[in-house]
C-alpha cells in the first residue's frame, strides 16, 4: 500500500461515519431534488412506478455528496493537507458545494486532466513536483473511483408488486400529496427511521447499505475534489498570483491576502465555467509568465537536467591551450564543450579551428574576453558543476516569476547582470544596448554588520516622465565627500578645470558640457533611490564585457538613439529641434506625453538570439546568496569606526574639514588622510565620480 494511501482512505472513512447515530437525517434540509413541488397523486405514482431507481439515486447521491464537501473544509483534524480551505469552504458554498472535477458518481468531469497533465508537469518550470503531492492526489482520485464502482456494484433498487402497493397507500395520505417536494417526502417516509418499523423494512434495509456506501463514496468524492482544487490553486499562486511586486508600493499584509484571494477566486471560477477540457488548459496555460525569456529557458532548463541525470561533468585541471596545441586535455575539453553545444567536431587530441571558435563562443557567452585561449578564468567557469547550472536557470524562470513587469505593452527592461537594456513594445525588441551599471564596491554595513555593495544599482520599477539634454549634475554628498574634494586638495583648479560649480545654496554641480558624466541626455523615471540612464563621457567602459563602472545609475551606450525612439513614440521627436538645443548647450527638459515603465531586474542566466545559454556575472551575488544562504551569513564584519570629521566645502567654496561639533578646520591643522574612507580598490576606475 502507498504509504499515502491510508490518509486519503481515512478520509473517506470520516466522512462515510457523519452522522451514523441518525441514521439518514443529513438528507433533511437537501433543497430541491427532483419532480416539480407540486403534482397530482396520479402523477406522483406515474412517475415513482416508472423512475423510482432514476429518481432514488438522485435523491441519496444530492443529499449526501454537498454535504461531505462542506464538512471536509470546516474539519480542524482534516486527514489531508488542504492549504486553502477557508477560501475553499466560501468558493465553493457560493455555487451550493458543486463538485468542479467530480460527478458524485465515481465519474471525473473533463476538467481533471489538463490539471492534472499541468501539475505533473510542474518540474519544467521549475516548481517542485513534491509541492503539489501529486501522489496523494492520485490515490484520492483512484479511491474515489474505486467507491463509486463499489456503489454501482450494489445495483439499482428494484421494487416488487407488493412494494408498489405500499408506495401507493402512502401517496394515499395527506402527508405526502400535500408535502412541497413530495418525492422527497416520500423517500423519507420509505428509509428514514428504524428499518425495521418501516413501511417497507427490506427496502429500508437495503437503503441502509446503499447509504453507507454513498456515504463512503462522499466522502472519497471530497477528498478528491478538495484535494484537486487546492493543488490547482496552489499551482496557480506559485506561477503568478503570489507576485505583488508589480504594485507601485508594496501593500500591506492584509491587502496582499486580499488581492491573491482575489486572483484565486478568478482562477477558481474560471476553472468551474471552462466549458471543455482545451478551455481548461487554456485557463492554465496562462498563468506562467509569458514573457519571451521565460519560454526559452524552458527547454535549456530540461537539456541541463538531463545532463545532471546523467552525472553531470567532470572536472578538468585547466592549463593555458591555444590553436594548434596538441595535447591529452584537448579531447577532454572538446568532450566537455560538446555536452553544452558549443562544440560539435570530432574528439581528438588537436586545438584545431573548429575548438577554437567552440571556445570563443564559451567566452562570449560568459562575458569573458573573447580570445580563444583557455585561461584560469576559462577552467573555473567550465568546472562549475552541472547542478549549479542548472540551479542558476531554474532560479532564473523564478526571477521572471517575480519580475515587476507584468502585463505592461510597452516597457524598458534594465537587467544588470546581462549589463544591457531593453525596449520592449507589443511583444517585440525594438532596442538593445549596452549599459554600465553601479560598481561591486563592498563597504561593512554598520547597522546589519555585513559586507553590502556600496554602489548597487537599485532593483525597482518606476515611470520615465522626462528627458533632460544638456543636463546639469548635482553631486551627491558622498561623492563630494569622498572623492571631489579629496581632488580638490590636490589640485586647487580641479573645479574649474573639469566645470564644477558651487550654487548660492551650496549645491556642487557640474555644468553642462564635455566633462559632465551625465555626457548630453538623461533619462529620468523619478524613483526613492535618485538614480536613472544617461549618457557619459567615460566611453571607453563599454568595450569591456562586465560592466561594473558606475555608483548606481545606468550609462547608455547610445544614448541618442533611445532618445530618437522614445521621442519619436510620443509622437514629439523634431532632429532640428534636438540639434538646436545641443548647439546651445543650455539644460532643456522634454516631458513625455506617456509615462513608460522602466524595470531594473536582475537575470543572471539569458538566452540569446542564436538560442546560447548566457551565463552573466553574478555581481552582487544576489543569485548565491538565494542558492547558498549560508555563504551570506557567513560574511559578517565589523564596521569600521567613523571618523568625527568629514570633509566640507565652505561658503566660498574652499574645501576644509568639519569636526563632529559642526566647526570647520582648515585641512593643513590635521590629517586629512583619516577623514577619506578607505577604498578595496572594487571602486570606480581612477577619476571616475559620475553616478
Amino acid at each position: 500500500m502507498h504509504p499515502r494511501l491510508s490518509v486519503v482512505i481515512l478520509g473517506a472513512l470520516l466522512m462515510a461515519c457523519q452522522d451514523t447515530a441518525t441514521g439518514s437525517n443529513a438528507q433533511q434540509g437537501s433543497g430541491e431534488l427532483a419532480g416539480p413541488p407540486r403534482m397530482s397523486v396520479a402523477e406522483l405514482r406515474e412517475r415513482l412506478h416508472t423512475e423510482f431507481p432514476t429518481q432514488y439515486a438522485q435523491w441519496l447521491a444530492a443529499s449526501v455528496t454537498s454535504e461531505a464537501i462542506g464538512t471536509l473544509l470546516l474539519m480542524n483534524d482534516a486527514p489531508v493537507d488542504i492549504q486553502r480551505a477557508g477560501l475553499l469552504y466560501s468558493l465553493y458554498a457560493g455555487r451550493e458545494f458543486a463538485p468542479v472535477f467530480v460527478d458524485g458518481q465515481g465519474g471525473l468531469t473533463h476538467r481533471v486532466q489538463p490539471v492534472i497533465a499541468t501539475l505533473l508537469d510542474a518540474r519544467q518550470h521549475a516548481l517542485p513536483v513534491q509541492q503539489f503531492d501529486t501522489p496523494t492526489l492520485a490515490q484520492a482520485l483512484s479511491m474515489y473511483e474505486e467507491f463509486g464502482a463499489i456503489l454501482s456494484d450494489v445495483g439499482p433498487l428494484i421494487l416488487t408488486r407488493a412494494d408498489l402497493d405500499a408506495i401507493d397507500e402512502l401517496l394515499a395520505s395527506d402527508r405526502i400529496a400535500s408535502a412541497a417536494d413530495p418525492v422527497d417526502a416520500m423517500m423519507r417516509a420509505l428509509f428514514e427511521g428504524d428499518p425495521a418499523l418501516a413501511p417497507l423494512p427490506e427496502l429500508a434495509a437495503s437503503h441502509e447499505a446503499r447509504v453507507r456506501a454513498a456515504r463512503a463514496l462522499a466522502g472519497a468524492s471530497a477528498v478528491a475534489e478538495a484535494l484537486l482544487m487546492d493543488r490547482a490553486l496552489d499551482y496557480a499562486f506559485a506561477q503568478r498570483h503570489f507576485n505583488l511586486f508589480t504594485f507601485d508600493e508594496e501593500p500591506s499584509e492584509e491587502e496582499g491576502q486580499r488581492i491573491v484571494a482575489e486572483r484565486l477566486t478568478g482562477t477558481f471560477q474560471a476553472l468551474a465555467d471552462a466549458p471543455d477540457a482545451p478551455a481548461v488548459q487554456t485557463v492554465l496555460d496562462a498563468l506562467p509568465p509569458t514573457l519571451p525569456q521565460y519560454a526559452l529557458l524552458m527547454p535549456a532548463a530540461a537539456r541541463y537536467r538531463e545532463i545532471v541525470a546523467q552525472g553531470g561533468w567532470n572536472e578538468i585541471d585547466g592549463l593555458t591551450l591555444r590553436r594548434g596545441n596538441r595535447h591529452v586535455k584537448v579531447a577532454a575539453l572538446k568532450e566537455r564543450l560538446q555536452m553544452e553545444g558549443y562544440y560539435t567536431g570530432p574528439i581528438d587530441e588537436t586545438f584545431d579551428q573548429a575548438l577554437k571558435d567552440a571556445v570563443e563562443l564559451y567566452e562570449r557567452t560568459h562575458q569573458m574576453e573573447v580570445d580563444g585561449e583557455t585561461d584560469r578564468t576559462f577552467w573555473a567557469s567550465l568546472n562549475i558543476p552541472a547542478e549549479e547550472r542548472l540551479a542558476q536557470i531554474e532560479l532564473t524562470m523564478q526571477r521572471w516569476r517575480e519580475s515587476r513587469i507584468g502585463d505592461d505593452p510597452y516597457y524598458i527592461l534594465v537587467n544588470i547582470p546581462d549589463f544591457h537594456a531593453e525596449v520592449w513594445r507589443n511583444g517585440v525588441r525594438d532596442m538593445r544596448f549596452r549599459i554600465v551599471v553601479g560598481n561591486t564596491q563592498r563597504v561593512c554595513d554598520p547597522r546589519t554588520e555585513r559586507m553590502r555593495y556600496a554602489n548597487a544599482t537599485p532593483l525597482q520599477s518606476a515611470y520615465m516622465t522626462h528627458l533632460v539634454l544638456n543636463p546639469y549634475w548635482n553631486v551627491p554628498r558622498r561623492i563630494l565627500e569622498e572623492e571631489l574634494i579629496p581632488n580638490l586638495l590636490e589640485d586647487g583648479n580641479y573645479f574649474e578645470e573639469n566645470g564644477i560649480e558651487q550654487s548660492e545654496d551650496g549645491t556642487v554641480r557640474l555644468r553642462p558640457g564635455p566633462s559632465n558624466p551625465l555626457g548630453r541626455v538623461k533619462f529620468i523615471f523619478p524613483n526613492p533611490h535618485a538614480t536613472y540612464l544617461h549618457d557619459t563621457n567615460r566611453r571607453n567602459y563599454f568595450q569591456f564585457p562586465v560592466r561594473a563602472f558606475s555608483h548606481g545609475c545606468m550609462r547608455v551606450h547610445e544614448p541618442e538613439n533611445l532618445m530618437e525612439y522614445l521621442l519619436t513614440q510620443d509622437g514629439q521627436y523634431n532632429e532640428r529641434d534636438i540639434e538646436r538645443s545641443f548647439e546651445r548647450g543650455r539644460e532643456d527638459g522634454r516631458s513625455l506625453t506617456t509615462p513608460v515603465p522602466v524595470h531594473v531586474e536582475y537575470y543572471v542566466v539569458r538566452i540569446d538570439d542564436e538560442g546560447y545559454v548566457n551565463f552573466n556575472s553574478d555581481i552582487y551575488k544576489y543569485d548565491r546568496d538565494r542558492l547558498r544562504p549560508e555563504e551570506a551569513r557567513n560574511e559578517r564584519c565589523e564596521p569600521e569606526a567613523r571618523p568625527g570629521m568629514r570633509l566640507v566645502l565652505s561658503e566660498d567654496g574652499r574645501p576644509m574639514v568639519q569636526d563632529a561639533e559642526g566647526n570647520l578646520i582648515d585641512p593643513s591643522a590635521t590629517n586629512v588622510e583619516e577623514v577619506i574612507p578607505a577604498s578595496d580598490g572594487a571602486g570606480p576606475a581612477a577619476g571616475d565620480y559620475g553616478p
